[in-house]
């Protein structure tokens, strides 16, 4: 008898613990899919910001690039001679670096 009543307390036992885990389960997972979705917004956060960030980083680009364009037709008009050297002598090298 002794051993069924043993057996009957262990099996008690197991089954608070089996119910002890189950409600820390749950416990987790509710905080977990509360953290999820405040996750989720600071992604969405810092998405957004960085996605801010390359269309600036964009728009600079494209300035510098039409500014630096405007820089050299501005060059080109003021020495014509001079771009038309370096012109022909990069057109030269290329051509005999093509030929080898």
């Amino acid at each position: 008898m002794d051993l069924i009543n043993q057996d009957n307390v262990n099996t008690k036992k197991i089954k608070d613990n089996a119910e002890d885990i189950r409600k820390d389960i749950r416990s987790l997972m509710t905080k977990l899919k509360g953290l999820g979705g405040d996750s989720a917004d600071l992604l969405s956060e810092e998405f957004s910001h960085l996605t801010d960030n390359l269309k600036n980083l964009s728009e600079q680009g494209k300035q510098m690039g039409k500014d630096s364009l405007e820089n050299l037709y501005e060059c080109t008009r003021r020495n014509p001679g001079k771009n038309l050297f370096y012109a022909f002598v990069s057109g030269l090298a290329l051509a005999l670096l093509i030929r080898k």
